[in-house]
């Protein structure tokens, strides 16, 4: 009688004190699974994909990496320094490309903030344009803040009506492919 009584005791403790798996544990680890670590998240996704995904922190692409975002959330600020590929992604925070490439693909993105592109030397990923830019064919890119394409030494490619700047838009240092044009700003001078 004393033993089972025990064992009733020793189950309980185990429960109150997180040794069995409760139905709120299970569903903390899934909802931290869908949104990644607040901080800063590191992304290598080579040639895969991040689909769907919220990063609650700032997002860093290392020197010599490729980020694909697909239909994701960034709300932080984002740094580049490797290949940064986006569809359909928002981004929360300011965005700053130094040494890295920006290109947004099919469906446009959301920048909520600035974005910055500076010392650009263009895309190193396998078969991809080397150009930065925007090809939003299907829906817009949207810019909220300032854009800055400073000082690179790739044109860049803007699909025309399809992206605007609501803040400032600079543009120099840079070579021009197309002269490319901004809703909202007139033509701007290239080197």
């Amino acid at each position: 009688m004393k033993s089972s009584f025990l064992a009733v005791i020793v189950g309980v403790m185990l429960v109150g004190c997180g040794g069995a798996d409760t139905s709120s544990q299970a569903l903390a680890r899934e909802q931290a699974s869908s949104a990644m670590k607040v901080g800063a998240t590191k992304c290598d996704t080579g040639d895969g994909w991040w689909e769907g995904r919220t990063i609650e922190g700032s997002l860093v692409v290392p020197a010599g990496a490729t980020c694909r975002l697909s239909w994701c959330e960034v709300k932080g600020n984002t740094s580049v320094n490797g290949n940064l590929l986006t569809i359909g992604t928002t981004f929360d925070g300011n965005v700053e490309v130094d040494g890295g490439s920006l290109a947004g693909e099919n469906w446009g993105s959301t920048f909520l903030r600035n974005v910055s592109i500076t010392n650009s030397k263009g895309s190193t990923v396998p078969g991809g344009s080397d150009q930065n830019g925007f090809w939003g064919d299907y829906s817009p890119t949207t810019i909220g803040g300032n854009f800055s394409y400073e000082g690179n030494s790739v044109p860049l490619y803007l699909n025309g009506p399809n992206t605007t700047v609501k803040g400032n838009f600079e543009y120099s240092g840079s070579p021009c492919g197309s002269t490319p044009t901004v809703m909202g700003h007139s033509e701007i001078s290239c080197d």
